[in-house]
Protein backbone atom coordinates (compact mmCIF):
# COMPACT_ATOMS: atom_id res chain seq x y z
CA UNK A 1 0.00 0.00 0.00
CA UNK A 2 1.44 3.48 -1.22
CA UNK A 3 1.00 6.52 1.88
CA UNK A 4 2.15 10.12 0.87
CA UNK A 5 1.95 12.63 3.90
CA UNK A 6 3.35 16.20 4.92
CA UNK A 7 5.65 16.50 7.80
CA UNK A 8 6.92 19.04 9.75
CA UNK A 9 10.30 20.48 10.58
CA UNK A 10 12.38 19.24 7.24
CA UNK A 11 15.12 22.06 6.99
CA UNK A 12 17.94 20.62 4.82
CA UNK A 13 19.52 17.02 3.69
CA UNK A 14 20.78 15.98 6.88
CA UNK A 15 16.51 16.26 8.30
CA UNK A 16 15.73 14.20 4.87
CA UNK A 17 18.39 11.37 5.62
CA UNK A 18 17.62 11.37 8.80
CA UNK A 19 13.74 10.82 7.73
CA UNK A 20 14.56 8.35 5.23
CA UNK A 21 16.69 6.65 7.52
CA UNK A 22 14.57 5.99 10.74
CA UNK A 23 11.22 4.89 8.53
CA UNK A 24 13.20 2.59 6.30
CA UNK A 25 14.24 0.69 9.14
CA UNK A 26 11.46 0.33 10.01
CA UNK A 27 9.63 -3.65 9.38
CA UNK A 28 7.31 -3.58 6.70
CA UNK A 29 8.59 -0.41 4.77
CA UNK A 30 9.84 0.12 1.70
CA UNK A 31 10.60 2.89 -0.91
CA UNK A 32 10.46 5.82 1.09
CA UNK A 33 10.78 9.29 -0.68
CA UNK A 34 11.40 12.06 1.76
CA UNK A 35 10.66 15.42 -0.61
CA UNK A 36 12.41 18.53 1.18
CA UNK A 37 10.33 20.91 -1.28
CA UNK A 38 7.02 19.97 -0.77
CA UNK A 39 7.93 18.33 2.99
CA UNK A 40 6.43 15.18 2.13
CA UNK A 41 7.09 11.81 2.12
CA UNK A 42 6.24 8.65 0.65
CA UNK A 43 6.51 5.20 1.28
CA UNK A 44 5.10 1.82 0.87
CA UNK A 45 3.80 -0.28 3.73
CA UNK A 46 2.85 -3.72 4.13
CA UNK A 47 -0.41 -3.00 6.13
CA UNK A 48 -2.55 0.07 7.87
CA UNK A 49 -0.47 -1.05 11.47
CA UNK A 50 2.77 -0.28 9.61
CA UNK A 51 1.84 2.80 8.36
CA UNK A 52 0.96 3.77 11.71
CA UNK A 53 4.90 3.32 13.01
CA UNK A 54 5.85 5.27 10.62
CA UNK A 55 4.22 8.36 11.94
CA UNK A 56 5.18 7.30 15.39
CA UNK A 57 8.64 6.84 14.16
CA UNK A 58 8.73 10.25 12.41
CA UNK A 59 7.10 12.07 15.38
CA UNK A 60 9.69 10.52 18.10
CA UNK A 61 13.10 11.67 16.03
CA UNK A 62 11.35 15.37 15.31
CA UNK A 63 9.36 15.00 12.05
CA UNK A 64 5.68 14.54 13.09
CA UNK A 65 2.81 14.10 10.38
CA UNK A 66 1.61 17.71 9.86
CA UNK A 67 -2.31 18.03 10.13
CA UNK A 68 -2.53 15.74 13.17
CA UNK A 69 -0.30 17.54 15.86
CA UNK A 70 -1.13 20.92 17.94
CA UNK A 71 1.43 23.93 17.98
CA UNK A 72 2.93 22.75 20.86
CA UNK A 73 3.85 19.22 20.00
CA UNK A 74 5.23 20.69 16.99
CA UNK A 75 7.21 22.95 18.93
CA UNK A 76 8.44 20.20 21.51
CA UNK A 77 9.32 18.02 18.18
CA UNK A 78 11.45 21.07 16.27
CA UNK A 79 13.37 21.51 19.87
CA UNK A 80 14.01 17.95 20.44
CA UNK A 81 15.47 17.57 16.60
Amino acid sequence: MKNTFEIENLKCGGCVKAAVEGTAALDGIANVIVSLENNSITFESSDEVSSKKVEEKLQEIGYPRKEEFSLLEKAKAYLTK
